[in-house]
């Protein structure tokens, strides 16, 4: 991962481009993507944040057919210092289909073991 530019916001919130190398579980091979990613506080009275994810190919010649969007909230439990993460993402890989169930286990844990090295 690679941070382009970044932009700060009003009401706390930025925006980022962002070069991302991903790994492609099980199949092998890398995807190279551009994403721009703006995160922000929620507005309710909680303490959290709503980040917006947008992903495409970065070479210009690619075409864009299978950009991946990602939503992501984060909110802390009162009480605990523990953190609730709900996130939908919609993303298409050259996998076969009957890998995508083991590709997504695989991008799921991933994701979470990223997170805890974080901590």
């Amino acid at each position: 991962k690679k941070d382009l530019c970044a932009f700060n916001l009003l009401r706390g919130g930025e925006a980022k481009i962002v070069e991302h190398v991903m790994g492609i579980p099980i199949v092998g091979g890398k995807v190279e993507t551009l994403s721009l990613t703006h995160s922000r506080p929620l507005l309710d009275d909680s303490a959290g944040f709503l980040i917006v994810s947008r992903s495409v190919k970065q070479e210009l010649n690619d075409t864009v057919g299978n950009p991946c969007f990602s939503v992501s909230s984060m909110r802390s439990i009162a009480g605990t210092e523990k953190t609730e993460l709900t996130t939908l993402t919609s993303i298409s890989l050259p996998v076969p289909k009957f890998l995508m169930h083991r590709v997504a286990f695989y991008g799921a844990d991933d994701f979470f073991g990223n997170l805890r090295k974080i901590t």
